[in-house]
């Protein structure tokens, strides 16, 4: 941890005692790395067991974020990179310019980190303006805007985020691509008004719900307390608890390009796992080469379109010398077989197998072969034309095709790949 809101910035071991204004750096960093602790995991980041350096920045009193706070932020990771082995910067901050088709000092700065082997990866801004500032404005960064999925996979419902967009300097058209900004869960910060809040209502909701079941309402039937009293009690807090974006006692939504940038950065740190070697250059080629592109919606304003997180890392493991070079990506036609891969990073399963309604959900013949360390391959007849929903079966866990983002809710609090087989 290091407190870069003086003007030299000071090292830590830890903090204990979380300062009001540290409410922003907790949720962007979790979005992007947390282990989701006080949700049973439920609500950990994408990079949940990537290895943090927190640099806080800042007005010492409080008074906001300028450009030099920024700066100053910046210069303590390049003077210290090589030490911590930093690979990607995520900056979910905006500077006090816009682009003006010049490099600003904090431009040159992230210039500066990329060139040294960083990737930095910074927030568009909230306004939906032309208008971007550094470090967004850098040539060099990954400038990422918003999306607001709207909580479906069905593309047609999809809106672009009140996000910024715009040109900088060389005539370079920014963002780069979209990554989803509404709807993300992070923690609430420790003892603060929305966190007490926020528990209060959780636990009362909660309790309401045991007070209603059928069982509690019969033992106190005979009392004069009717169940519409209590229902209505409810919808008031409901509607609070909407407002106030609670979904658990200690995690709230969050929303903003802010929050769509870290679930970038963590998509970096998955890619640079599977593949160290990649570059700065390479990291964000793939990123906008893998990206879904998103039909309707304007290009300046979208960018190579919606990160697709599974792609991407499979595109970095693809990069790699070896059986990966020439995989295309699952699922694959070729030769009148259906081709799917399925890769295990931990290199840890026994039996992987291949479960689908085309095969009516049987085990039977669909066991996948491992090729080499965590890879699991098998090639299928082409089934008729149709959609197909399936899964792997890994050990005794139901996983959908990481690579595949065709996908629908399984009515079980997960997904199912879609296999779409067309004439």
């Amino acid at each position: 941890y290091v407190d870069a809101t003086g003007a030299q910035p000071v090292e830590k071991d830890s903090f204990n005692k979380p300062h009001i204004t540290s409410w922003h750096g907790l949720m962007t960093s979790s979005v992007a790395a947390g282990n989701g602790y006080m949700s049973d995991r439920l609500y950990r980041g994408v990079a949940y067991q990537a290895n943090l350096v927190l640099v806080k920045t800042g007005h010492p009193e409080g008074r906001g974020i300028r450009e030099a706070d920024i700066q100053r932020a910046l210069t303590w990771v390049l003077d210290n990179y090589q030490r911590f082995q930093i690979k990607i910067v995520n900056i979910s901050l905006g500077g006090d310019h816009p682009a003006n088709g010049k490099l600003s000092e904090l431009d040159r700065l992230v210039e500066e980190a990329v060139r040294r082997g960083m990737v930095v990866v910074a927030a568009a801004g909230n306004t939906g303006a032309e208008r971007l500032v550094s470090p967004a404005s850098a040539t060099s960064a990954i400038t990422v805007g918003g999306l607001d999925g709207r909580n479906t996979y069905d593309q047609r419902l999809w809106r672009l985020y009140h996000s910024n967009y715009g040109q900088v300097a060389h005539m370079q058209h920014k963002p780069e691509l979209l990554a989803p900004a509404i709807w993300l869960a992070a923690p609430m910060l420790p003892h603060t008004r929305v966190h007490n809040e926020g528990i209060f209502l959780c636990r009362l909701d909660q309790t309401i719900g045991q007070l209603l079941q059928p069982n509690h309402m019969a033992e106190r039937s005979r009392e004069e307390e009717p169940r519409s009293q209590l229902e209505a009690v409810r919808r008031k807090l409901r509607k609070r608890m909407i407002e106030g974006k609670y979904i658990h006692p200690h995690y709230q939504h969050v929303d903003g390009t802010s929050m769509a940038a870290p679930l970038v950065s963590a998509t970096v740190a998955l890619m640079l796992e599977a593949n160290p070697m990649l570059s700065p250059v390479e990291v964000k080629h793939m990123l906008m080469s893998t990206a879904t592109p998103l039909k309707g919606f304007p290009v300046n304003r979208s960018g190579a379109g919606l990160i697709n997180a599974g792609r991407a890392v499979a595109a970095a493991r693809r990069a790699s010398r070896g059986v990966w070079n020439v995989m295309p990506f699952s699922p694959h036609l070729q030769d009148g077989q259906i081709h799917l891969t399925y890769f295990d990073p931990s290199n840890r399963a026994g039996r992987v197998a291949l479960i689908g309604s085309f095969n009516d959900w049987s085990l039977q013949g669909y066991e996948m072969r491992s090729r080499s360390p965590g890879l699991w391959q098998i090639s299928i007849p082409r089934p008729p034309v149709g959609n197909y929903a399936y899964k792997f079966l890994v050990d005794d866990h139901w996983v959908h095709d990481p690579e595949n983002l065709i996908r629908v809710e399984d009515g079980y609090g997960g997904f199912s790949s879609i296999l779409e087989v067309s004439a």
